[in-house]
């Protein structure tokens, strides 16, 4: 088992484009017919929100990998661990949450109106810059929302930090034990201080990416491969013959099932990815953060623009589509080196765990 994995670089950079690129400018955009030519570009404009799981359970994998052993030895304190996860995830997340409420605020000015969420005062604007605005309370979706993913993955780290602690050779047990625990709490929409439909998405998926880097630690890839192989076969004839009890319930049914078995099956196959350079990979896993985090606030500032020079822009054609995913690429990477990577230098701060 390794961090450096081409497939999870790939993974995590490909996601990050379709949440961003995709998913959230068909919701933000009036882009027509655009994504009902195909049924699978169709798939992933509607569902595409769903990779944030994806996201969870890699984060939860390479946690297990990366800090198990130094936690259930002691060789790391809490202090040390959630600063080094506390500077790699807040400072890029709380800059891009001023620059939403800037643009955001111009909004309102100019319009009388908020572009996408009402919820943009100082208030939601410190806990966001904080990354506990969905702890202690629910303040709602509100300035660059995306960052849930950020409070509910601190959240994750903290959490989960301590199982390890306690867990020592019954760790196995503890976490597929929580996991239950936060699958029935949400079976019943529970929604309070610390756990809420945001933060158990994270705690669920980020559990299971545990378990399975346990799984694939203790058994033979190949034999899980071809296990996994057989469960997504009847999984997806069960879902061909009772679709609507799947969609009802399609957080778990990703978290539980078709994710893992998918990434058993990449992590088996990744030797096709040998003529790949790693580092080509790792550059486009560390610039999907800022195509994440940066999409709204990118959105917002050139939907201002244009409109202010009255500029008319057809986001339904396919040339704005492509030159959108370009400037989130160029954007992403200028904030990877000039913001990102300079921190990296001052803290020391640990780029692979995300």
């Amino acid at each position: 088992m390794k961090t450096k994995s081409k497939a999870i670089n790939l993974i995590k950079f490909i996601s990050a484009i379709i949440i961003a690129c995709i998913y959230h400018y068909k919701n933000d955009f009036p882009v027509g017919t655009l994504f009902e030519r195909n049924i699978l570009i169709r798939g992933i404009s509607n569902y595409g929100y769903l990779l944030v799981e994806l996201f969870f359970i890699i984060s939860g994998y390479l946690f297990y990998i990366s800090y198990s052993k130094k936690i259930k030895n002691k060789k790391i304190n809490f202090t040390t661990f959630i600063k080094k996860r506390y500077l790699r995830l807040i400072p890029l997340a709380a800059l891009t949450s001023i620059i939403m409420f800037i643009l955001e605020s111009t909004h309102f000015k100019l319009y009388n109106n908020f572009w996408i969420f009402n919820n943009n005062d100082l208030v939601s604007l410190l806990f966001q810059m904080t990354g506990i605005q969905f702890w202690a309370h629910m303040y709602g979706s509100s300035l660059n929302n995306v960052t849930w993913y950020i409070s509910s993955l601190l959240l994750c780290y903290i959490v989960y930090f301590f199982i390890t602690r306690i867990s020592k050779n019954k760790g196995n047990i503890i976490y597929i034990g929580f996991v239950i625990l936060f699958i029935i709490l949400m079976t019943y929409n529970i929604n309070i201080p610390f756990i809420n439909p945001y933060t158990l998405r994270g705690l669920i998926a980020f559990g299971i990416g545990i378990i399975l880097s346990i799984m694939i630690e203790k058994n033979d890839l190949k034999k899980l491969s071809n296990a996994s192989i057989v469960i997504l076969v009847f999984t997806l004839i069960f879902t061909a013959i009772f679709r609507k009890n799947v969609m009802g319930h399609l957080v778990l049914y990703l978290d539980l099932i078709i994710y893992p078995c998918l990434l058993i099956n990449i992590f088996r196959f990744e030797y096709l990815l040998d003529k790949i350079d790693y580092s080509t990979t790792e550059f486009l896993s560390n610039i999907s953060f800022g195509i994440y985090l940066w999409n709204l606030p990118l959105q917002l500032f050139f939907h201002l623009l244009f409109s202010c020079l009255k500029v008319k822009v057809n986001y339904g054609s396919i040339y704005t589509f492509v030159l959108q995913i370009i400037i989130h690429i160029i954007f992403s990477i200028f904030s990877y080196k000039v913001i990102e990577k300079q921190l990296n230098k001052v803290k020391n701060i640990d780029f692979k765990i995300l």
